[in-house]
């Protein structure tokens, strides 16, 4: 162990393929957002250079198939062992789930499977996508002395509601060591609020590398913690399509939103926004499912210019990303880097961002795309209505969109394979 994140553990020999753990807090097919998405493309990755690797995650949502699943000698906890895109996944879950587990930065119980695991399966090293519901792997992986890489993919080890939206509906500027909770979230326990800074902190401290998908996340957490200096490692995407369409005036246009359908997302602010533009031909896609999928038909349902789609797979998402003419994300919480506004960039199509968090540094206001603040329905509506009446100026925003450089899977996949060069001490290129 080290006690600050960024430096490297003593130099080893790795001669060999590696054997790499991935953690997540829920993963493929069950969920399949953001931070599954990372920690896939990244597991495929290093398969594909010869690595053996292998994804532990939590199941959410129960047991449907009772008979796939076993219980752990011991332990409270049930198995599931399957393959999802040729990646081996450990799927576990409660068999008497804790109270706020999601909550929680640490499991005693899950702490003590896990170390019985990592004994058995003896991973070179484990990297952690997210350590929700997971986080007793992390501390048996501190435990046996297994290095360990931390990508802060949202701000669940800072905030226990994850998101940084306070109990007044306001956007958080981070926890303050536990006096902004005390202040704006009094729901909530000071005494848990301490203890869970106090546990989160050390997990970053035992960390032999921290990485931040983008620029802002990784501010957040400084500004929490000094000392912490993560190295900032942007997500890879692939480009769904070539978006080559041509505007002119008169054209119809589809927007699209692609992703949870729940409050924070901000979905209902795009309705609202879309449902006064003044256009019989315009249309908006609304694709992905949430908790508040039922309301937001509701709220849609006078307007038949908009419709759901779903969810959609990869094998489809070239023909979604082609029929769309831009993309919107209203997001009212500072999300860190959505993989969809960067998978439309990379595709040629347009964005249309909220002003809040990682995406606002995705897009160049009037030159790649717009920024609106979170949750202002009038503006929203302007950018979507001036769109509209001059369909032409698109082809600007697509020009300057072509001459945008970024990452794909394979330079994430090389820095972070850097990382673990460096944590393990390899000198040879050929094993990484």
């Amino acid at each position: 162990m080290i006690s600050s994140p960024g430096a490297t553990s003593p130099m080893r020999s790795v001669e060999r393929p590696l054997r790499l753990l991935y953690l997540a807090h829920q993963f493929y097919p069950e969920y399949r957002t953001g931070t599954e998405k990372f920690v896939l493309q990244l597991a495929q990755s290093m398969q594909s250079q010869g690595h053996q690797v292998q994804v532990v995650a939590y199941r959410v949502s129960g047991l449907r198939r009772w008979q796939r699943w076993r219980r752990w000698l011991g332990m409270d906890f049930w198995l599931q062992r399957y393959t999802y895109a040729g990646v081996p996944v450990l799927a576990l879950h409660h068999l008497r789930r804790p109270p706020v587990y999601h909550q929680q930065v640490t499991d005693e119980a899950e702490r003590a499977f896990a170390r019985r695991f990592l004994k058995t399966w003896r991973p070179d090293l484990v990297h952690v996508g997210h350590a929700m519901r997971v986080s007793g792997f992390v501390w048996a992986a501190h435990d046996l002395g297994i290095p360990t890489v931390l990508t802060l993919t949202d701000y669940w080890l800072l905030c226990p509601k994850f998101n940084l939206i306070n109990s007044r509906n306001e956007i958080c500027q981070g926890p303050a060591q536990g006096a902004a909770c005390q202040r704006n979230c009094p729901e909530l326990e000071t005494t848990f609020i301490q203890r869970r800074l106090a546990l989160a902190e050390q997990i970053m401290r035992s960390a032999d590398a921290v990485v931040a998908p983008s620029a802002y996340l990784a501010r957040i957490f400084q500004r929490e913690w000094s000392w912490l200096t993560p190295q900032v490692v942007s997500y890879g995407v692939r480009p769904w399509t070539s978006h080559r369409r041509q505007y002119a005036r008169g054209d119809a246009l589809v927007f699209a939103y692609a992703g949870s359908l729940t409050r924070h997302k901000g979905v209902h602010t795009l309705i609202e926004a879309f449902r006064g533009v003044q256009s019989i031909a315009a249309q908006l896609v609304i694709y992905g499912a949430g908790p508040d999928e039922a309301a937001l038909h509701a709220l849609a349902a006078s307007d038949l210019r908009i419709r759901f789609g779903g969810v959609y797979t990869e094998q489809v998402a070239g023909q979604i990303f082609g029929a769309m003419d831009v993309l919107v994300a209203p997001s009212q919480w500072p999300e860190n880097r959505p993989f969809i506004v960067h998978e439309a960039l990379a595709s040629g199509v347009p964005v249309i961002v909220s002003a809040v968090g990682g995406m606002a540094d995705a897009v160049e206001d009037g030159v790649t795309g717009f920024v609106t603040p979170p949750g202002d329905v009038a503006a929203l509506r302007a950018v979507l209505q001036r769109l509209v009446d001059a369909p032409e100026q698109i082809n600007k925003l697509k020009n300057k969109i072509a001459g945008l450089t970024i990452p794909t899977p394979e330079t994430e996949a090389d820095a972070y394979a850097t990382i673990y060069r460096n944590i393990l001490g390899q000198t040879h290129a050929s094993a990484l």
